[in-house]
């Protein structure tokens, strides 16, 4: 809400943020993307046009997309009518269900969440008094197994030790992301990286991750199931299922310490819930620690120890970090992992460190174990293995000039944020130190500026008594990420 002269207060408000591209430039050497093949081909299931003149809803089967023997499905509406209160249910042989109405279909691009199994039943719900509605499924994008025969390349592993000592983990607020590159004209590329929440509501991964762009139906998913045991991946619950807002997206893809991405998700489209919301966030630092520092890299890397069995749909993963594809991934390969290492180097925007990674790592957060929810940047790149690139694994640091700027602006220009726990920081307004109380940020929020309010309490016995506007000043209050409740 936009405040004048007046005190606004438990204030909830989410919002969807559109923001510039940045087109990427160099390209970096050793970052780490997953990629298998897709097919994407067009499809033709129509329902009739439909009026419901009864008093009741009524449900109509449309039929189902059938692609026999692929291991997920994804499909596209084309051409659709719903009415205002009708909608679309989508279920899967798994009893995974998705629901669109007209608003969720368009946050979704039209496009599905990613189902398990080669068939989609396609249900209309009409409500009453709606007239003319109808659906289209034009497109369906389904699996194509890499061959080992064809010379894929693998990818360059980035393990620091002897051995890799990630284990299992089940962080809410690190997900897998799916991007659907454009090649050619056509969707037949799947490229897999890590993105992680924060608390002004962004999203993070690696610039690189987006090279050749984000197209719609890209997606991030949360709790991540196991894979097959040849590493197939096992797409999440609908639920658990997050559009990338592509008109949102900002990022670098020049290198070590210049590779970086900032987007925002559209709401689920069944449960009209915001994934921070839903799985919480992490807290951003530019705060240097100290070499030798023990930091946590989570994120959804492949992973072949022990070996997979291969086979149909085998995922291909690099056993001797050679980069020539074994497919021997197994059932852990892509899901969520985690494990600590060194800090070894601050080198301006670049970190440098030892925390064991994988393919698909690329995106994952570098967490400063001491402080649990602190992180400093994003991993982007191997090296581990590399005596060229000095035997690290890299990423960008939060002091990276135009990310910095990027999540500050990310609630709009003029933005002061608050966070009412005490951090142990100086705390000056910005994304990275935030003021402690809403008295603070209302006397430095410039006019038609924006306050963004991490969720907590922010009650008057700490200092937050204040008329909103009484200079003279309009301001937005925005809690991103979750309720703040202020003067309780």
């Amino acid at each position: 809400m936009t405040c004048m002269k007046s005190i606004c207060c438990n204030t909830s408000t989410l919002i969807a943020v559109t923001l510039a591209l940045t087109i990427p430039g160099r390209v970096p050497a050793f970052g780490q993307i997953a990629a298998s093949e897709t097919i994407d081909e067009a499809y033709s299931l129509v329902s009739d046009r439909i009026d419901n003149s009864t008093t009741g809803t009524l449900s109509v089967s449309v039929g189902s997309v059938h692609v026999p023997g692929a291991a997920w499905i994804r499909v596209h509406i084309g051409e659709y009518h719903l009415g205002p209160a009708s909608y679309l249910t989508l279920i899967a042989l798994d009893g995974q269900e998705q629901r669109f109405d007209a608003k969720s279909l368009a946050d979704w691009y039209q496009w599905s969440a990613i189902f398990n199994g080669d068939e989609v039943e396609i249900n209309l719900h009409m409500a009453p008094g709606d007239t003319g509605v109808y659906v289209q499924i034009d497109r369906v994008v389904t699996s194509e197994p890499l061959d080992p025969a064809s010379g894929d390349s693998g990818q360059v592993a980035s393990i620091c030790n002897d051995f890799d000592d990630r284990g299992g983990s089940n962080d809410p607020a690190v997900a897998r992301m799916r991007i659907w590159n454009q090649v050619t004209g056509t969707l037949n590329t799947n490229g897999s990286c890590t993105a992680w929440l924060v608390s002004n509501g962004a999203v993070l991964s690696a610039g690189h991750c987006m090279r050749g762009g984000i197209p719609a139906g890209s997606v991030i998913e949360f709790n991540v199931p196991a894979s097959l045991a040849n590493g197939a991946n096992v797409a999440a619950s609908a639920n658990d299922q997050y559009p990338i807002n592509v008109g949102s997206v900002m990022a670098e893809d020049n290198g070590r310490g210049e590779d970086w991405m900032v987007f925002a998700v559209n709401p689920n489209s069944t449960t009209g819930v915001r994934a921070h919301i839903a799985q919480g966030f992490f807290f951003m630092t530019k705060a240097g620690p100290p070499i030798d520092t023990t930091l946590r890299v989570t994120g959804y890397g492949l992973d072949n120890i022990p070996a997979g069995p291969g086979g149909a749909g085998a995922s291909c993963c690099d056993a001797d970090g050679d980069g020539t594809c074994e497919f021997n991934c197994n059932s852990t390969s892509q899901t969520q992992q985690t494990t600590t290492g060194r800090l070894d180097d601050l080198d301006g925007s670049i970190i440098e460190h030892d925390v064991d990674t994988m393919p698909a790592n690329s995106g994952s957060p570098i967490i400063w174990e001491e402080f649990g929810l602190y992180t400093i940047g994003i991993h982007t790149a191997g090296g581990c293995d590399d005596f060229v690139d000095g035997y690290n694994n890299h990423g960008t640091r939060f002091n990276r000039g135009p990310l910095e700027s990027a999540l500050q602006n990310f609630l709009g220009p003029n933005t002061v944020y608050v966070d009412s726990y005490d951090s142990n920081l100086s705390a000056n307004g910005g994304v990275f130190q935030p003021l402690r109380t809403v008295t603070a940020a209302v006397a430095a929020v410039p006019d038609n500026g924006i306050i963004g309010l991490v969720p907590g309490n922010y009650p008057r016995a700490a200092g937050n008594v204040f008329t909103a506007g009484a200079d003279g000043k309009a301001m937005t209050f925005i809690a991103p990420v979750g309720g703040a409740v202020i003067g309780n």
